[in-house]
């Protein structure tokens, strides 16, 4: 992981991996400056902020040398059909998850809260909520109710619906909706947790090769 404490390792570029594609445009808007704050999620471990710009975030790093600023471009990875902008996929859930414990477990952490941070548009911050929603579950045993209202402290900009490919206004899933689903198949013992190949699932879901979901056995 290298200098964790300096600026070059995260602000310079966003992450390792480079981005899927690009996000869509969304409007200008005047965001207050609380949205900025970072919110705990898992008070001393975990949290997620949102900033306006990669200069924005290498003066946060700068500022909050106690906390250890992070992010991935898997919340942006979702591909769309028509309208739709997610739920992220089984597959991206369970890449988060082994890309957070590494870092939640990296013996250079020293403990230090993990704060995961995307940019303003609404619709990453939905996606990254889900992703940082499944890993307090899958991580931290957290029910899907407990989990859903440590995210609803949120701005509920961060929060909205997920559509589907017509943007029809009669259905919508929510985050919570993911994560009690996410929950259910735990319970049905479908996600595999010990034995799961998050590459192959990325595999399966990508569109090129069928956009195909094992969801049972």
């Amino acid at each position: 992981m290298g200098h964790l404490d300096t600026c070059s390792s995260e602000c310079k570029r966003k992450t390792s991996h480079q981005p899927a594609r690009l996000s869509s445009p969304v409007p200008a808007r005047r965001i207050p400056r609380k949205d900025f704050q970072v919110h705990d999620l898992l008070p001393g471990k975990l949290g997620i902020a949102f900033h306006p710009t990669d200069e924005f975030t290498c003066a946060e790093i700068k500022r909050r040398r106690d906390l250890y600023f992070f992010s991935t471009d898997l919340h942006e990875r979702y591909m769309p059909f028509g309208e739709d902008f997610g739920p992220v996929t089984l597959g991206t859930i369970f890449a988060f998850w082994e890309y957070v414990w590494n870092k939640e477990h990296h013996p250079l952490m020293r403990g230090r809260p993990l704060i995961y941070y995307t940019d303003t548009n609404p619709k990453n911050q939905a996606n990254a909520a889900v992703l940082l929603g499944a890993y307090m579950m899958l991580e931290h045993q957290m029910s899907a109710d407990e989990t859903a209202k440590a995210l609803e402290k949120l701005p509920q900009s961060s929060l909205i619906p997920f559509q589907d490919i017509f943007n029809t206004t009669n259905f919508a899933i929510t985050v919570r909706d993911c994560l009690e689903a996410l929950e259910k198949a735990d319970e049905c013992d479908w996600l595999h947790k010990n034995n799961l190949d998050a590459q192959m699932l990325l595999e399966l879901e990508d569109p090129h090769n069928g956009d195909l979901s094992l969801i049972g056995d």
